[in-house]
């Protein structure tokens, strides 16, 4: 029984590398940095992120920062942004405020080429 169970387990890890993508995705931090290039026509990509900024009276949370994006074609990418934000902030008192941000959705657009140059 146990021998079953390592021939599955290092079945299941070595078809892990053929399943996975060839291409190199490119990141962005949702709601702090973009990244330049757009990703593959036909390609969603999806990333969570976190933030915390903390000053003596204010500390602020954002769980998830939240990305979607879909390659509609070469030159242009869709996006949706939005997170959950907790602000608790110390004035004559706590208060607390907390909800999901607005939902921007917004579409990425490659202008040019980079023929190396840079």
């Amino acid at each position: 029984m146990m021998n079953r169970f390592i021939f599955l387990l290092s079945l299941i890890i070595a078809s892990s590398k053929i399943l996975a993508q060839d291409s190199p995705i490119f990141t962005d931090r949702p709601n702090v940095t973009d990244a330049v290039p757009l990703i593959s026509p036909g390609t969603f990509q999806v990333e969570l992120g976190y933030a915390n900024s903390q000053i003596p009276t204010l500390s602020s949370n954002s769980i998830p920062n939240l990305s979607v994006k879909y390659g509609l074609f070469d030159w242009l990418e869709l996006r949706v942004l939005s997170n959950y934000l907790v602000n608790k902030t110390e004035f004559m008192g706590l208060e607390t405020r907390s909800g999901i941000t607005p939902i921007v959705f917004s579409p990425k657009f490659g202008l040019l080429e980079q023929k190396g140059a840079i």
